[in-house]
């Protein structure tokens, strides 16, 4: 027999919405965590340096957690965001154990900032990434032509957690060639010469070891030399711009500068020379770097009354092994230039009502030739942004909100930025201050998250591209979570609706399947929030099979107002049993559904949780655990259901029945039994059970 028993239910249900209190902006160090490696018994002074930011410039006050440790680990007392801060571990051999402390960083009052709590690591096990000197360029290579007798000289830069001194020894088959300097240090240049090209007479390869004073803690680091004689130009230098341009109104009178970026493979000096036709009207430096940016400045414009081509060559020494190289000039009086641009192309100060910091904006201007720019700010402005009388048409132009909290309104206005010489027309920048405004959107990363995979142990440093939207552009400060940090670079400033490289440099430092994040903060007062990207690792390869999920489905059963059921698992496993990064997220109305973790690699067991307190009703609920690879793809939807029955009484009466009848009677006896219950819902099912001992 099935059916429902009657009854009454009554339930209800009350929200309290608790109030929250938001801290606008936050302080931030690079890198996010301090840690002192070295050899067990290293008395030398350990060093560190942090930077600590902020969306304005905040002054800061540096305190040691646990007082124990401030005795040893030292920090000024005080400090200005932007700036970096020197941090000493004194008498390193005092600890023999990990120990771990904290430098608290407290901003000054009325700034609206959190104070920022920076981890700090002592190990003194001479293992990891902190006991190692790192040379840029990580090798010398001497190439020259045979029978050169000039000395060639090469550098390289060194760094270190600490700064010692370093004795250098070059091996014995190129002893006899080289020169070292006798005084080397672990944070500096070091150069390495060839005195005698002429006495190598074939291909030739060694090394130089660099060897820390003893109890240094650093760890020596040897430099492969390989000599070429006879051989060919190594390497290249590369100029960015190829070529320059110098287009101008006749008649202009003033000088126009243009700047020139060169990148080769290691640094050597170079001589510039410019062709006949260019020489009398140009200004170049007597000497530039191969790895370095110089200016090209054209002084007297109005001297040359015709379009005029020339070359810029750039010489490096003999035996560099770097080939010259030559960038086309071309100068077009009476010609157009391509004008000014900035970005972003509008600013917007949305910040809470009260606001007494200033807040800073910054606009990024660029052009062909590098003038002085004049700025002025719209009559409704000036009374409360400042701009600095002293630009460039290349340059970073900082806007600055000085008291935010005199802004009675919502304001507009114009900063028209012109340049000088006419060449270059004018640009208007839209002003918007939105006193207790926000941001019209969000910050959105494309792809959502970023991925590298790579066999172990490799050195080739990789690339990934994202580009960051937004409605209005703002730059954005970026920074890694600490157990990435280290091994990732990005551009030190960027701006959102631009794509930006994302590099990770060691590969062959991370061994294990590794999640780790970058932060792209915005400005204060911008009206966005910072945003957070997923940054992948993977070691082990490059996965690529399906993902699979046992079991492939999972059911609850809880009855309301009772304890939650017991949590249930997800065995997440790809079919090519490769080491694959997924994410996992549970979708239920009202998120009564929960995972254990959103980032993990395969192969990995993931725990799937029911909140009872938002099932306050009987019946049916469902939902879904979904798993999304790398590029936003669903990998595999599990379903879930949760069945909920009601807390309820249910009374029979009357509470016993007696059947009887006459034997031999034809006639079936019947009882009447009535069921109440709390809950006018509850499904049921009724038989009967002779007792024992009965004549039935």
């Amino acid at each position: 027999m099935n059916g429902r028993v009657p009854g009454q239910l009554a339930i209800g249900i009350v929200t309290l919405l608790a109030g929250a209190t938001c801290a606008y902006g936050q302080l931030s160090a690079t890198p996010s965590s301090v840690v002192f490696a070295y050899a067990p018994g290293t008395t030398v002074t350990q060093n560190a340096s942090i930077t600590i930011s902020a969306t304005v410039q905040t002054p800061f006050t540096l305190s040691v957690s646990p007082t124990t440790l401030a005795n040893d680990l030292v920090v000024p007392t005080s400090g200005q965001t932007g700036r970096p801060i020197n941090i000493q571990l004194r008498n390193p051999n005092f600890y023999t154990t990990t120990t771990p402390g904290q430098i608290i960083v407290s901003p000054a009052g009325g700034s609206g900032l959190l104070p920022l709590y920076i981890p700090v690591t002592i190990s003194p096990t001479g293992s990891g990434t902190g006991s190692t000197i790192v040379a840029s360029p990580g090798s010398f290579t001497f190439s020259y032509p045979s029978g050169t007798q000039s000395s060639i000289s090469q550098s390289v830069v060194l760094s270190a957690p600490s700064t010692v001194s370093l004795l250098a020894t070059v091996s014995s088959n190129l002893s006899p060639y080289f020169s070292a300097p006798l005084s080397v240090t672990s944070n500096g240049t070091f150069t390495l010469t060839l005195l005698s090209p002429q006495s190598i007479p074939t291909a030739t390869s060694g090394s130089v070891t660099l060897t820390p004073q003893s109890g240094s803690g650093l760890l020596p680091l040897t430099i492969p030399i390989t000599v070429t004689p006879g051989g060919v130009n190594s390497g290249n230098i590369t100029a960015y711009p190829s070529s320059l341009n110098f287009a101008y109104p006749t008649n202009t009178t003033t000088s126009i500068t243009q700047s020139v970026q060169l990148v080769s493979p290691f640094t050597v000096p170079l001589t510039p020379t410019l062709s006949a036709t260019l020489g009398s009207a140009f200004q170049i430096p007597g000497s530039v770097s191969s790895n370095s940016s110089f200016n090209v400045t054209l002084l007297y414009p109005q001297f040359i009354t015709f379009a005029t081509s020339g070359t810029l060559t750039l010489t490096p020494p003999v035996g560099s092994g770097l080939a010259p190289i030559a960038i086309q000039i071309s100068v077009s009086p009476g010609g157009t230039s391509s004008g000014m641009t900035v970005s972003p192309t509008a600013l917007t100060y949305a910040y809470p009502t009260g606001t007494t910091s200033p807040i800073t904006l910054n606009l990024q201007l660029n052009a062909p030739t590098t003038v002085a720019v004049t700025p002025s700010l719209s009559s409704n402005l000036v009374n409360y942004l400042s701009v600095s009388a002293s630009l460039t048409s290349n340059s970073l132009v900082p806007v600055t909100l000085s008291s935010p909290s005199t802004v009675p309104t919502l304001t507009s206005g114009t900063l028209t930025l012109t340049p000088a010489g006419g060449g270059l027309g004018a640009v208007s920048v839209p002003i918007t201050i939105n006193p207790g405004g926000s941001g019209s959107g969000g910050l959105v990363a494309s792809p959502p998250s970023v991925s590298f995979s790579y066999p172990n142990g490799s050195t080739t440093p990789l690339t990934q591209y994202l580009q960051v939207t937004s409605a209005t552009s703002v730059l954005l400060t970026p920074s890694f979570s600490s157990n990435i940090a280290a091994y990732m670079n990005v551009p030190f400033s960027i701006s959102s609706n631009t794509q930006f490289g994302i590099t990770l440099s060691t590969p062959q430092f991370i061994t294990s399947p590794t999640v780790g994040y970058l932060t792209l903060t915005p400005p204060l007062g911008s009206g966005y929030s910072a945003l957070t990207v997923p940054i992948n690792i993977n070691s082990s390869g490059t996965g690529t099979g399906l993902i699979r999920a046992t079991p492939s489905s999972l059911t609850f059963a809880m009855q309301v107002g009772g304890t939650a059921p017991a949590n249930q698992s997800i065995t997440l496993t790809s079919t090519d049993n490769s080491a694959q990064f997924v994410t996992a997220s549970a979708t239920s109305t009202g998120g009564f559904l929960s995972v254990s973790q959103s980032n993990f690699n395969t192969p990995v067991t993931v725990t799937v949780s029911v909140n009872p307190s938002l099932l306050t009703t009987p019946g049916t609920y469902t939902g879904t655990v979904n798993v999304l690879q790398p590029t936003g793809t669903t990998a595999v939807t599990i379903p879930v259901t949760v069945n909920v029955t009601g807390n309820y009484t249910v009374t029979p009466t009357p509470s016993t029945a007696s059947l009887s009848a006459a034997a031999g009677s034809a006639s079936a006896a019947t009882t009447t039994v009535q069921l109440t219950s709390t809950d006018n819902t509850i499904p049921y099912t009724a038989s009967a059970t002779v007792a024992s001992g009965s004549n039935c």
